[in-house]
C-alpha cells in the first residue's frame, strides 16, 4: 500500500524546530496566552475569596461590604497608624482635635460567640428605635477578634458587652445584657425617653380602642343599626354575595379562606390549590431547616480542630486585659495546661510542644500577651494555614467554639486512657479544672454562666458521678466523658431553642430536641433505644472512636476554610499564586515535550490506503 506523507505539515514542523533553535509552535503560544489569562483570573478569585472569608470571620455588622444600619462597624483601615487604629476617636479623647463626640452606645463582641450572633438583630432593632427619636446618638460595634488590643484596653472580659457614653464624655457606664433596651439606654444617657414611652402607650391605646370597637354600634346615615338590619349577632361576621346578586351567604369564621370563598362564589380554585401545595412544600423545607444536622467527621478532624481552637484561645482568650494574669487566673491556666499535657494524644504533637513550652516558661507567658506570642513565634515552627472542619455548616464564625468542645471531649477520653497506665487522675479534679478554665477564659458571657450554673448545681448528677478520689475502675473513669457528653447535648438543645426564639419560630418539639442531640442514628445506630434513651457502653465506644482512635464509617466531607489573623498560620497570597503559576508552567513544559515527541516519532504523517 502506498504511503503519502503530508509534506506541508512536515515542512512547517521542521521550520519550528530548525537546527535546534526551539522555536515554539503557534498552538503552544496560544495555549500559553490562555494559561496566562487563567492565572490572572484565578489570582483575582483567590484574592476575593480570601478577603470575603476574612471579613466574614472577623465581623458581624458589616459582611461583604453590607452594613447593618444604623450600627457602625469599626473596621481595620489600611495605612492608618497602629496607635490611631487602636484608639478610635469615639472611645479616646484626641488631644489634636476639637471633636466633641455625641451620645453613643458601643457593643464589644466576638463573632464566634453564639449569643453575640443572636444579639445582632436585637441591637440593630434597638438602634433603629432610638435613632427614630434621637438621630444624633451613635451606635458602634467593635469585634474583639479584629481589634483585640482595643478590647484589652477597655477591660472587656465577656461578650457581648455594651457600654454607653454621654455627649462630650469619655466616662462610660456598662449595661447588663438583661437591661439592654431603648428606655434603659436613654435613661443612662440622661436623655428623654418620652417618645419611646409614648410609642408604647399609643400601641396600648390602639389595642384598647380595638377592643372597645366591638361594642360600638355600626349605623348608616339614616340612623339604622347595620348589625340589627343585617341580622348580625356577633362580630366579626363575614358574608359572600355572588355577582349581580343580593342573596347573602354567611361564612363561618373557621371556613374563611381563599379556597372556600372561591367555591362559594363559583370561581376556579386551581391556582389556589397550586399556591397551597407550594406553601406546604415551602413549610416542609422550613421545618426541616429548623434542625441543623451534625457533620460527620473523623478523629483527625477532631484533633486538628481542637488544636486550632487551643491556639486561637491562647491568642485571644487568656490575656483579656493589659498586664499579668491574676493569681486565680494563673492557677486555672497552669492546671489546664498540666491536665492537657497528660490527656491529649501524642499525635497532637504541635499542641504538646506549645504546652511544654508554656509550662517551662510559665512565669514569662503569664506576664503579658506579647510575651506569650513571642514565646510561641520564636520557638514553634511556622505552620501552613489550617482550617476548622467540624460543625461549622459553612459558617466560619462557629469554628472556635466547636473546636473547643472537641478539645474538652478529647481531654475527657484522655483521662480514661491516662488512668489505665498511670496514677489515676480523679474525675472531679479534671472536671473542676475544666470548670475553672471556662470561668476565667471563655468570654461568651451567657455560655459561661450557663455552664457554671449547670456544673455548680450538679446537673446530670455530676456531684455523685464524678469522684474526688482516684478511682480504680474504668467504669468510674468513663463517667467523666459521659457526663460531659450529656452536658454538651443539653447545651445544643438550649441553643436550638434560643435560635428558634430569635427567628420568631415556635418552640422545638420533642422530635426536634432529640435530633439536636448527637450522635445521630446514622452515625451510631446502636447508641439509642426505641424509647430515646441511650446505651451507655455504645455511647462511650462512639466517643472513644471519634476522639481517640479509629474512624467512623462515613464519607468525609470537606468544609469551608476558616481564616483568622495569626502570624504563624496564614499562608501569604504570593505563595498561593506562585503554586498556581508553577502548575501552569509545568503543564506548558509537558505539552511542548509532547509536541516534539510527536514530530520525532512521525505521528504527523498521513497514511493513505
Amino acid at each position: 500500500m502506498p504511503i503519502a506523507i503530508d509534506k506541508d505539515r512536515s515542512k512547517r514542523n521542521s521550520k519550528s524546530l530548525q537546527s535546534g533553535q526551539g522555536i515554539v509552535p503557534l498552538e503552544i503560544l496560544m495555549m500559553g496566552w490562555m494559561c496566562f489569562l487563567t492565572v490572572a483570573f484565578v489570582t483575582l478569585v483567590v484574592f476575593a475569596v480570601d478577603l470575603a472569608a476574612g471579613s466574614k470571620a472577623l465581623y458581624l455588622y458589616e459582611v461583604d461590604g453590607e452594613p447593618k444600619d444604623p450600627v457602625l462597624e469599626y473596621l481595620v483601615k489600611e495605612g492608618k497608624p497602629r496607635f490611631e487604629q487602636n484608639h478610635p476617636i469615639f472611645l479616646w479623647r484626641q488631644e489634636t482635635t476639637s471633636y466633641r463626640p455625641p451620645p453613643r452606645v458601643i457593643e464589644f463582641y466576638a463573632p464566634w460567640c453564639p449569643h453575640c450572633q443572636h444579639f445582632v438583630s436585637k441591637y440593630v432593632k434597638m438602634a433603629k428605635e432610638i435613632h427614630a427619636v434621637h438621630p444624633n446618638i451613635e451606635f458602634h460595634a467593635i469585634s474583639c477578634v479584629a481589634h483585640h488590643d482595643i478590647c484589652k484596653d477597655q477591660g472587656i472580659r465577656s461578650f457581648p458587652t455594651v457600654k454607653v457614653l454621654k455627649e462630650d464624655s469619655y466616662d462610660f457606664n456598662e449595661i447588663k445584657l438583661g437591661e439592654v433596651d431603648a428606655e434603659h439606654i436613654l435613661r443612662e444617657l440622661g436623655l428623654s425617653n418620652d417618645s419611646v414611652g409614648k410609642t408604647k402607650k399609643n400601641d396600648s391605646k390602639h389595642n384598647n380602642l380595638h377592643e372597645k370597637a366591638r361594642d360600638v354600634p355600626f349605623r348608616l346615615r339614616d340612623g339604622r343599626d347595620v348589625r340589627s338590619d343585617q341580622g348580625i349577632q356577633s362580630i366579626p361576621s363575614v358574608k359572600a354575595l355572588k355577582e349581580d346578586s343580593y342573596d347573602v351567604k354567611k361564612i363561618k369564621l373557621g371556613e374563611v379562606d381563599v379556597e372556600h370563598f372561591s367555591r362559594e362564589l363559583r370561581f376556579s380554585n386551581d391556582s389556589v390549590e397550586k399556591t397551597k401545595k407550594n406553601e406546604s412544600k415551602h413549610d416542609n423545607v422550613h421545618e426541616i431547616a429548623r434542625v441543623i444536622p451534625f457533620r460527620l467527621h473523623d478523629v483527625h478532624d477532631a484533633w486538628s480542630d481542637a488544636a486550632l481552637s487551643f491556639e486561637f484561645a491562647l491568642k485571644t482568650g487568656i490575656h483579656m486585659s493589659n498586664g499579668p494574669l491574676s493569681p486565680e487566673e494563673e492557677k486555672a491556666f497552669r492546671d489546664w495546661l498540666e491536665l492537657l499535657s497528660k490527656t491529649l494524644p501524642i499525635q497532637m504533637k504541635r499542641t504538646h510542644d506549645i504546652i511544654h513550652l508554656l509550662l517551662k516558661n510559665f512565669s514569662i507567658a503569664v506576664e503579658s500577651q506579647s510575651n506569650m506570642d513571642n514565646l510561641i513565634s520564636q520557638n514553634i515552627p511556622l505552620e501552613p494555614k489550617r482550617q476548622w472542619h467540624t460543625c461549622t455548616y459553612g459558617d466560619n464564625q462557629m469554628g472556635y467554639t466547636c473546636g473547643l468542645w472537641q478539645l474538652f471531649h478529647i481531654m475527657s477520653i484522655g483521662v480514661v486512657e491516662y488512668n489505665q497506665h498511670n496514677a489515676a487522675i480523679p474525675t472531679r479534679h479534671a472536671s473542676e479544672t475544666l470548670r475553672n478554665y471556662v470561668e476565667h477564659f471563655f468570654q461568651c458571657e451567657v455560655c459561661r454562666l450557663n455552664f457554671l450554673d449547670m456544673y455548680d448545681n450538679c446537673s446530670f448528677d455530676g456531684c455523685h458521678r464524678l469522684s474526688a478520689q482516684p478511682a480504680s475502675t474504668e467504669h468510674e473513669w468513663r463517667e467523666l466523658p459521659l457526663w460531659l457528653w450529656e452536658t454538651h447535648n443539653d447545651v445544643n438543645v438550649r441553643l436550638m431553642g434560643e435560635r428558634m426564639e430569635q427567628n420568631s419560630q415556635v418552640e422545638p418539639n420533642s422530635w426536634e430536641s432529640q435530633q439536636a442531640r448527637w450522635p445521630s442514628l446514622v452515625a451510631c445506630p446502636n447508641c439509642w433505644r426505641e424509647d430515646r434513651s441511650w446505651e451507655e457502653d455504645r455511647i462511650f465506644e462512639h466517643l472513644h472512636r471519634l476522639y481517640w482512635h479509629g474512624n467512623p464509617l462515613h464519607i468525609r466531607v470537606e468544609e469551608t476554610p476558616h481564616d483568622f489573623d495569626t502570624r504563624y498560620e496564614k499562608i501569604p497570597l504570593s505563595r498561593k499564586i506562585g503554586a498556581i503559576v508553577f502548575g501552569v508552567l509545568l503543564t506548558l513544559a509537558l505539552l511542548a515535550k509532547s509536541d516534539k515527541s510527536k514530530i520525532h516519532a512521525g505521528r504527523h504523517k498521513k497514511i493513505e490506503i
